[in-house]
């Protein structure tokens, strides 16, 4: 209770420092109507497709996210289903310490080698116009 209470504070103080430091804008904007919001969400759609490299970028990230996927569901099944039927026969100690430990280094170093690649992809990578 006291990190969550040590956590609220910390936070309003840096809400409150950020709303006196931070500058507050440009001119704010408001739609008239429902259509002229609707013109403006379809601006910003056909924008962001307009991006270098965007199809690109969006390939990697699905087929990053569906390797995840796939391990997510099928891998404690193999881990932990016994030798005899073809998995790995692993006790729920070892399963814990493979995803606890080992999972999330993976997904962290995952993480920042995907940033790099993405990084590369916008900068002029021979796949950018």
């Amino acid at each position: 209770m006291a990190i969550f209470a040590a956590m609220g504070i910390l936070l309003i103080v840096v809400s409150a420092y950020h709303w006196r430091v931070l500058p507050s804008g440009g001119a704010e904007r408001r739609s008239e109507s429902l259509r002229q919001m609707a013109a403006t969400f379809g601006d910003v759609i056909v924008s962001f497709f307009k991006k270098p490299s965007i199809y690109w970028l969006m390939l990697f990230i699905f087929l990053y996210r569906a390797g995840e996927g796939q391990m997510v569901r099928i891998g404690p099944l193999f881990l932990v289903d016994s030798r005899a039927t073809g998995g790995l026969g692993l006790s729920t100690e070892q399963f814990g310490t493979i995803y606890g430990t080992f999972g999330t280094l993976a997904f962290i170093a995952g993480s920042v080698l995907g940033g790099y690649f993405t990084s590369w992809m916008g900068c002029g990578a021979p796949c950018c116009p």
